[in-house]
């Protein structure tokens, strides 16, 4: 994260700071994480410590925004609460990488959603990304969506796609793909192809 800031000085005047570059979000306690990118997409990265690229501690809730046209948002990296509701709001898609979890547990919901209406819009995960929760739900919104592994062990999962949904996989397999204890699937077009 590369930032600039203002400081209020004993005088009451501000100074202008140079640009600072971290790496990793993460709050203590319940602190929430909010990040909202105006202008431009946002990539999450493994930052210089190994614990995923954003972490909310016990229930803070974690939002992040991509708000400009055609935005997107790139997980290469864990994001993860204890039990917070951990969100995920893009115009234009929302890319999760292989290997890579989004975690809450408790009742934290996780959410994914675009909201352009463009026409293009995405939810792709890859074959081995996945998203967990323990009592919370899973709620999944957008043109297309590509689904890895999802997991809701006690809660539901909702994917909703106006035009089709698919699995990761290419071809037909064993593997189990969305378990829940409630699954609602509402596509606007196909669910799933015919080889897998």
């Amino acid at each position: 994260v590369s930032m600039g800031y203002w400081v209020v000085q004993s005088d009451a005047t501000l100074s202008a700071t140079t640009t600072v570059s971290d790496s990793d979000a993460e709050t203590l306690g319940d602190g929430n994480i909010i990040l909202r990118a105006l202008n431009g997409d946002i990539t999450l990265n493994e930052g210089a410590v190994v614990n995923g690229s954003v972490r909310a501690g016990g229930s803070g809730d974690i939002r992040l925004e991509a708000a400009a046209s055609g935005s997107e948002i790139t997980v290469n990296a864990d994001v993860s609460s204890g039990t917070g509701n951990v969100a995920f709001l893009a115009e234009r898609g929302v890319s999760q990488s292989a290997g890579t979890t989004i975690s809450t547990a408790g009742s934290g919901d996780v959410v994914m959603q675009t909201i352009a209406g463009t026409g293009d819009e995405f939810m792709t995960m890859a074959s081995t990304a996945s998203i967990k929760t323990v009592d919370g739900h899973v709620y999944i919104s957008s043109r297309n969506v590509t689904v890895g592994d999802i997991e809701a062990s006690n809660g539901k999962v909702f994917v909703f796609s106006s035009t089709w949904v698919a699995d990761a996989d290419t071809e037909i397999d064993t593997d189990l793909d969305i378990l829940a204890n409630q699954l609602y699937i509402i596509g606007g077009g196909s669910l799933g192809t015919s080889t897998n």
